[in-house]
């Protein structure tokens, strides 16, 4: 059987065991792609079929991660999680066992949800070194969820609470927990507000940023709580999340260019990037440390652009140029801890030091005004012990992050047929050595080389492997 699958609606599942998943409408497909036999069908699930609700269509997915133990083996390997939106208000969040083909977790939002990032698979309770809050601590497997309007959730997927149904069951509710700055923690009772919710079948759900709206407006903050913007809550999204176990800061960006890192600890804002004028909406974070750095930095690229080469190209101008840029983040404090790596703590400063734009000709300063382009994927290449955050015999084998990964497709306005796609590696290490510059820069022989930023064209490749086909 032969699958005709866009390639750009597919996502990497898990990357050690060769799988992928691509999605349409209300349908999810989950495919083997292991080199060592023919690609085939591994499982298939129809949403709109399982909710008895055409209006269903599917608007997120990521993969069920751990961020601080293996999941290798665990019975979540192999698990998804999937936004479903609808006509009606609100969203479903689904835990899908890709194995099984059977939903786990079924929670019905009364947000619309625009993107999820899995923080933890277990329950919390060893973790207190870092997960400190006790709103997250109380939870057995957590997920943030970003929403349109831009407020951002942690969702308590009750993991310690089996169930022995096979039947979809209908969507259990939330329970939202805020908790007010004056209020005694030890009077706050939050495991017992946990196990009443579990009486009656719901979830946990805690808002992070729920200040952030005031009278229809989503007051865009820095970390001194100045205010940088203020926008209709119906024109915000949250458009990006990752949680950075090495800072335990999780993330968020939004549609408007924005970014700001929370911190789980103390659940308090660490930095709010500042607006210039016309900003593509965040799309991507990815986090790099250097090899050897005295000094307590890291590193994390921030991609503003579109991930929607579907969109409309024959509407000139509509698109944004996709580019990406290097912060530097230091930190007053960076310790060892043993079965874990190098923790960063006490947020000091955030500086941009790169920046680079995805246009036809890669190593052109000025792309042309009339270029478009949008993300394929990009993500750390993570060399070394697979999974960190878990004791191993040799406590300083970690993983070295220095090395990083982007895809593009990029086209003219004036010729939307034509599109070529484009690959580069950085090596943050590389970049250090060059002194760190801030864009790319071509030799005074025209020479397009980049000691720390291979660029090549996927295009010329598959091009250069097409047979010779002559008319005779």
């Amino acid at each position: 059987m032969i699958f005709e699958i866009n390639l750009r609606s597919i996502f990497l599942l898990v990357l050690e065991k060769n799988f992928c998943w691509a999605s349409k409408g209300a349908n999810l497909s989950v495919f083997d792609c292991n080199l060592d036999r023919d690609p085939y069908l591994f499982a298939s699930l129809d949403f709109s079929k399982l909710y008895e609700d055409k209006s269903i269509r599917i608007t997120y997915i990521t993969e069920m991660v751990d961020h601080f133990y293996a999941i290798e083996n665990s019975e979540y390997a192999f698990c998804l999680l999937v936004a479903l939106n609808r006509d009606t208000p609100g969203s479903i969040l689904c835990l899908v066992d890709t194995r099984l083909q059977l939903i786990l977790k079924s929670i019905e939002c009364p947000f619309k949800i625009s993107c999820m990032e899995s923080i933890s698979s277990c329950n919390n309770s060893g973790q207190n070194l870092l997960l400190s809050s006790e709103e997250l601590l109380i939870m057995s497997g957590i997920v943030a969820v970003g929403t349109q309007g831009g407020l951002i959730f942690f969702v308590d997927l009750c993991l310690d609470q089996k169930s022995e149904e096979i039947e979809i069951l209908p969507p259990n509710k939330i329970t939202f927990i805020v908790k007010q700055s004056n209020v005694n923690s030890s009077s706050y009772n939050l495991s017992a507000k946990r196990k009443s919710a579990l009486v009656n079948d719901q979830h946990v759900c805690f808002p992070l940023n729920n200040e952030s709206q005031q009278k229809g407006k989503f007051i865009y903050r820095s970390q001194d709580s100045i205010v940088l913007g203020s926008f209709r809550t119906s024109r915000v999204l949250v458009t990006a999340l990752k949680f950075v176990p090495q800072t335990n800061t999780l993330y968020a960006g939004f549609n408007f260019g924005g970014f700001q890192f929370w911190n789980l600890k103390s659940l308090k804002l660490e930095c709010g990037c500042c607006l210039d004028a016309d900003l593509a909406p965040v799309i991507r974070f990815m986090f790099q440390e250097p090899e050897n750095d005295p000094k307590n930095f890291c590193y994390t690229w921030v991609c503003r652009g579109t991930e929607s080469c579907e969109a409309d190209r024959s509407q000139v101008g509509e698109m944004p140029l996709t580019s990406i840029f290097l912060y530097a983040l230091e930190y007053n404090s960076k310790e060892w801890i043993t079965g874990y790596g190098y923790f960063y703590s006490d947020f000091a400063a955030c500086s941009c030091k790169f920046d680079y734009q995805m246009g036809l000709n890669p190593y052109l300063a000025e792309p042309s005004e009339t270029a478009n382009s949008c993300l394929i994927n990009c993500y750390t290449i993570q060399q070394g012990s697979l999974y960190p955050y878990k004791s191993h015999d040799d406590d300083n084998n970690t993983q070295d992050t220095s090395l990083a990964l982007f895809a593009w497709e990029a086209w003219d306005e004036q010729a939307v047929s034509t599109s070529f796609i484009f690959l580069a590696l950085f090596d943050l290490n590389q970049w250090y050595q060059t002194q760190m510059p801030s864009f790319i820069e071509i030799n005074s022989n025209g020479v397009s080389f980049c000691p720390y930023m291979g660029i090549f064209s996927l295009t010329e490749i598959s091009n250069s492997l097409l047979p010779d086909i002559r008319s005779e």
